[in-house]
């Protein structure tokens, strides 16, 4: 049995003989993959209300307490109890769509710097399923602060989330996996063409 060796000319050649072949191959992989990325796309719902901390003329040393406790109460905010509150004022039905795990884990609640005002978002796959959360969130947040942290100042709500506080943010791999797709199709439009060429040379 004869073993050839190929140059990287002959290798150029093969490839030269058959690009449409491995053309082709890389477009099927690229719209394979892509239809798959599609697929897995998916679309999550941000709606995000605010609480303020407000305090008197006369609170400096309480808003100087307050400002610094902004961060915990945040993570309070994010909390179990605030979460077990805030599921039961949510109506039966919608109590049947989610756990309290899962309640809680939508929620977050984060602060800036010397703010007194705490920023509370819910994410789900459905705008209206988060406009919901938030909003219970903040209602049961509002009551229970003052219950775990006695002597902060006056806890408000700003007015209810809408549709139009509601972002939008896609998860989306499609151009990774359509570039792994072409990828691996001129993979085997090569390697396809090297077996027709060794099998003419056989032959």
């Amino acid at each position: 049995m004869n073993n050839k060796s190929y140059s990287m000319k002959d290798i150029s050649l093969i490839v030269m003989k058959n690009i449409v072949l491995i053309v082709i191959l890389g477009i099927i992989g690229g719209g394979v993959f892509f239809v798959y990325a599609k697929h897995k796309e998916t679309t999550l719902y941000t709606a995000e209300r605010s609480l303020i901390i407000s305090h008197g003329k006369d609170d400096d040393k309480q808003v100087k307490t307050d400002l610094m406790m902004v961060p915990t109460y945040a993570d309070i905010v994010e909390g179990k109890q605030v979460a077990d509150q805030a599921y039961k004022n949510l109506s039966k039905k919608d109590q049947r769509k989610y756990s309290k795990k899962e309640f809680e884990e939508d929620i977050t609640a984060d602060s800036e710097p010397n703010s007194l005002v705490i920023n509370v978002k819910a994410t789900s796959a459905n705008p209206i399923e988060s406009l919901k959360l938030v909003n219970n969130t903040v209602q049961a947040a509002k009551g229970e602060l003052p219950k775990i942290q006695p002597g902060l100042g006056r806890v408000y709500a700003y007015t209810k989330a809408t549709k139009e506080d509601v972002r939008v943010q896609k998860h989306s791999s499609v151009k990774k996996y359509t570039l792994v797709g072409v990828a691996l199709g001129l993979l085997v439009g090569m390697i396809i063409a090297f077996l027709i060429s060794t099998k003419k040379y056989l032959l």
